[in-house]
């Protein structure tokens, strides 16, 4: 499930960009907006059920908090300055896209390393 809603987020951001670059209106901001927010539902909820399976119960709390906001301090504070910086340099309004699937083939990464818990207690 990470693989294909990760994959599918990943391939849906560069034509959901150009889609807003092309028609700057409200209507097809919205709707990008919520074909990416049903794309991100299928990541974000595997992911979160994920999280605590990666850390003993000794630290589990700890190390999901740590993680969790690490990634978002660092992927999404930044995302801005990324973004900005990214279209000063090429001179193209379609940069920011390549940040996220930037990230979002980063986030691919650790998948093939993560153990399967179905069906066994976690701790």
């Amino acid at each position: 499930m990470l693989w294909v809603s990760r994959v599918l987020l990943i391939v849906a951001v560069y034509p959901a960009f150009m889609m807003i670059n092309a028609a700057p209106t409200v209507p097809v901001l919205l709707s990008v907006v919520a074909g990416l927010a049903v794309l991100v539902a299928f990541s974000a909820v595997p992911n979160i059920v994920m999280l605590p399976e990666m850390f003993p119960r000794a630290i589990r709390a700890t190390g999901m908090s740590i993680v969790y906001c690490l990634g978002v301090s660092i992927f999404g504070g930044f995302a801005q300055f990324f973004a900005t910086w990214l279209i000063q340099l090429s001179g193209n309004n379609l940069a920011p896209a390549w940040y996220l699937i930037g990230c979002g083939l980063v986030s691919l990464l650790p998948l093939p390393f993560m153990r399967e818990t179905a069906g066994r207690p976690i701790d």
